[in-house]
């Protein structure tokens, strides 16, 4: 499989989301010798887009939900024609001006260096418009569309209006036509599927073993027993993005127990090895094992890796080693992303402000989302210290928190 970059993603009412957000990772035009990191050019977009974002906010403000919607979408285009129903599992924005009608999403992305486009608009009775679009010279060109009229779907593009004719609404076009080997929805389905996501609750439901061969577990599982040469390599790298937790590990065995598979790490101390279970571990440890096999992944085929609340369990100095992966063409020749949320502000000063996104619920219950590239001022420019002006309060997305007026809200002081 070739390379597969997010160029940017567009939803609207999804969850806590009502009005349309926009996620881009095209990077700033102009100058960028003061940012603090590379930007990656494609030359078929005629742009560079950063290889990693993230998106900051308090609790609740939404970050979680937009990242959500990226997963539902790749979900949902996964779906098999046999798992059809009558209903579209959707959840739209709850608010008290909850709009009604459709769910929109935009995505785009570049795939061996040919640019798409997919939109699909779906409520819970069923897709009411889709199309898949590629761009040539300058031109968007229509693979396939659907639109539901009054009776029945109307199909254009390249492939078999008799298969999409018989689709059910609440299954994608996509999940038909992308079954046929050589199309451009079957290329795009590829894509998509290859990009690897972590913590993100839709995907949770998956189960342990959604993301297959690309995890930890199974890299660790093939590495010990086989004598191939590259996957000695990856099992040797590995251990070594392990140790940088757990200096005292060894080696990462797998031993079945109960029907499972259990990992076990090895450490050495005192001229003795012992193992001990994955799950005995802190939450620390288990959620770097978790990662360091998708980021493998990613990095070895230029893929796209979701992680939602990166800092919730991991140490400050791992979380920015991971930036740091991506970030540099050394580590990341491929030009694999990492999409991030994070509460803590502790990584805004490894980011350059087009690879920084806020998150913030006003009011009205509603998310929005802001790119610090479209503040102004010294304090939103390189090298200015994005932290200290996160946290005073000068780009917003931050906890309520007033004091003694928090305190009395919260019931903590008369």
């Amino acid at each position: 499989m070739g390379e597969a970059v997010l160029i940017r993603l567009a939803v609207e009412n999804f969850r806590s989301i009502r009005a349309p957000v926009e996620l881009s990772l095209v990077a700033e035009g102009g100058d960028r010798s003061a940012a603090v990191r590379p930007a990656f050019p494609r030359p078929v977009l005629g742009v560079s887009l950063v290889p990693v974002a993230g998106i900051f906010g308090p609790n609740g403000a939404g970050k979680t939900n937009l990242l959500t919607a990226f997963a539902w979408l790749r979900r949902f285009l996964e779906a098999q024609p046999r798992a059809a129903s009558g209903v579209v599992p959707l959840d739209r924005f709850a608010g008290s001006e909850a709009p009604a009608g459709n769910t929109s999403f935009d995505l785009e992305m570049e795939i061996d260096e040919v640019r798409y486009e997919y939109q699909l608009d779906v409520s819970p009775g069923g897709v009411t418009y889709e199309g898949l679009f590629r761009y040539a010279h300058g031109q968007r060109l229509t693979l396939c569309e659907r639109e539901r009229g009054a009776t029945s779907f109307r199909v254009s593009g390249e492939n078999l209006p008799t298969l999409v004719d018989a689709t059910p609404a609440t299954l994608s076009m996509l999940a038909i036509l992308g079954q046929t080997e050589g199309t451009h929805a079957a290329r795009f389905l590829r894509a998509l599927g290859a990009s690897v996501i972590i913590g993100v609750p839709e995907h949770r439901n998956r189960g342990a073993g959604a993301e297959g061969d690309r995890s930890t577990m199974s890299i660790s599982s093939v590495a010990a027993r086989s004598t191939n040469l590259a996957a000695r390599r990856l099992r040797d790298r590995v251990l070594a993005l392990l140790t940088l937790a757990e200096p005292e590990v060894r080696a990462v065995t797998i031993d079945p127990a109960g029907g499972s598979v259990v990992p076990h790490l090895v450490r050495e101390q005192g001229g003795r090895s012992f193992a001990r279970r994955l799950t005995d571990e802190s939450a620390g440890t288990r959620a770097w094992f978790e990662i360091i096999g998708p980021a493998l992944w990613a990095l070895d085929t230029g893929s796209l890796l979701v992680v939602d609340e990166l800092d919730a369990h991991l140490h400050p100095m791992l979380s920015e080693y991971l930036v740091d992966l991506f970030s540099l063409t050394r580590a990341n020749p491929k030009g694999a992303q990492l999409l991030f949320s994070a509460q803590s502000s502790h990584l805004l000063n490894s980011l350059d402000r087009d690879q920084i996104w806020f998150a913030e619920k006003p009011g009205d219950g509603a998310t929005r989302l802001m790119s610090l590239a479209e503040f102004s001022g010294p304090h939103a420019r390189p090298p200015a210290d994005f932290e200290s002006g996160y946290l005073s309060g000068r780009f917003g997305a931050i906890p309520e928190l007033s004091g003694v007026v928090s305190l009395r809200a919260a019931r903590l002081i008369g």
